[in-house]
């Protein structure tokens, strides 16, 4: 059986199979932050496996194209996790993308997500209220022990806690950055500046993805 048999019959299933086709004559070796990542040609929330024939090394901009292929190349529960992938690789802050490919990722993604919820029966729903039910029962009247108590006390004691209160100035998340031309006194303000993730400006950082940088102050 041919495993893109798996998938619909149409345009973006040709293009995918190019895609993927090509890269396997390429048969890059992947190594660390050279520009390509692993690709599960079924992915495995659709069944796919880890096994190398399932395997291909794609460039960034392979890998965001492709997924957004098998947007196309699936139907009903498996569209949504596909959906899901491409979401993750949006906020990821890996891949460049045009302005109305995110637009129409993200409004398609929070299309999916609230049918799938409506999907819930009435008995999954009535789960989810009897399991959030057990959960607040069992901390109710919930009695701790003196040394318990002692303990908390201790490690509260000379402690001042206030609304929304800053992180102490050696937190990371803290301390100035910069992307080369703007100066950010947090990670938060720049994911604000930017309409992003904080995750997203801190993969930019950890991985110096252009001049992303902290600013150490002496």
């Amino acid at each position: 059986m041919n495993m893109y048999d798996a998938f619909s019959k149409n345009k973006y299933t040709k293009w995918y199979i190019n895609i993927i086709e090509k890269a396997k004559v390429r048969n890059h070796i992947k190594y660390r932050f050279d520009g390509y990542e692993t690709h599960h040609i079924i992915p495995r929330s659709c069944g796919g496996s880890n096994d190398k024939q399932n395997l291909v090394c794609l460039t960034l901009k392979e890998h965001f194209i492709v997924h957004l292929l098998l947007l196309k190349m699936y139907q009903d529960n498996k569209k949504y996790k596909m959906y899901n992938a491409v979401h993750r690789m949006l906020v990821s802050g890996k891949y460049r993308y045009s302005s109305s490919t995110y637009k129409i990722a993200k409004t398609h993604h929070a299309i999916a997500t609230s049918k799938q919820r409506s999907k819930k029966t009435d008995r999954e729903k009535d789960i989810s209220r009897e399991n959030l039910k057990k959960a607040c029962e069992v901390n109710r009247g919930r009695k701790y022990s003196t040394e318990h108590r002692t303990n908390i006390s201790k490690a509260l004691k000379g402690k001042k806690f206030e609304k929304n209160m800053p992180r102490g100035a050696n937190h990371h998340m803290s301390k100035k950055i910069t992307d080369g031309i703007n100066i950010f006194i947090s990670q938060s303000e720049a994911a604000e500046y930017y309409k992003i993730t904080i995750q997203a400006i801190s993969y930019r950082i950890k991985n110096k993805v252009g001049s992303w940088s902290i600013i150490h102050e002496r």
